[in-house]
């Protein structure tokens, strides 16, 4: 038997045709959105103890997981953001801006972090504005950008051929207005 909403020639066993209000919970193939509040859901256990945060695109497994209250987050990938609880964070790749490196580094506080990479972001729940590019890439500390792990070579003006020499290597002119300081 199949049943329309608003059309008299349903083609599936519950066919809607317009808009539809849900106050309670929604169930699709073993997916469950609850309390969706302008958020993007996809994939299970995303952002399923939210309670009143708004704005956020939760898509992989376990993306936003714990998130209750943080609003504009966006995370893509499996364990993305898992347990974040601040607001304006990115975290693009397996469990980014969660990280399992050493202790439980998790951005439960933090605000304004971007990770792209699987196992990067900030290493603990309450810095903020850093950004990490690469694969265990980890900021340690507020207001920093992290290029790479600690094996990581960071190459600027050239696609070189051969491996770099050092940890920074530059081809082409090199303005600095401040002074340069070596340890």
């Amino acid at each position: 038997m199949k049943v329309g909403i608003g059309t008299s020639t349903p083609s599936e066993k519950l066919h809607v045709d317009g808009s539809a209000h849900i106050t309670g919970t929604m169930k699709i193939d073993k997916l469950t959105f609850t309390n969706i509040k302008n958020n993007v859901i996809i994939g299970t256990g995303a952002l399923v103890s939210n309670t009143s945060g708004t704005y956020n695109i939760a898509m992989g497994g376990q993306s936003l997981y714990q998130n209750t209250i943080g609003q504009y987050n966006t995370a893509f990938g499996y364990e993305a953001l898992q347990n974040c609880k601040g607001q304006f964070n990115i975290g693009i790749g397996y469990q980014a801006c969660y990280n399992t490196i050493g202790d439980d580094h998790n951005l439960e506080a933090g605000h304004k972090n971007t990770a792209i990479g699987g196992v990067s972001g900030p290493d603990n729940s309450t810095l903020f504005n850093t950004t990490c590019l690469g694969y265990e890439s980890i900021a340690y500390q507020s207001n920093v950008v992290m290029l790479g792990n600690n094996a990581a070579k960071v190459i600027i003006g050239t696609s070189m051929t051969t491996a770099p020499v050092a940890e920074l290597h530059v081809q082409g002119a090199v303005n600095v207005t401040g002074d340069i300081t070596a340890f």
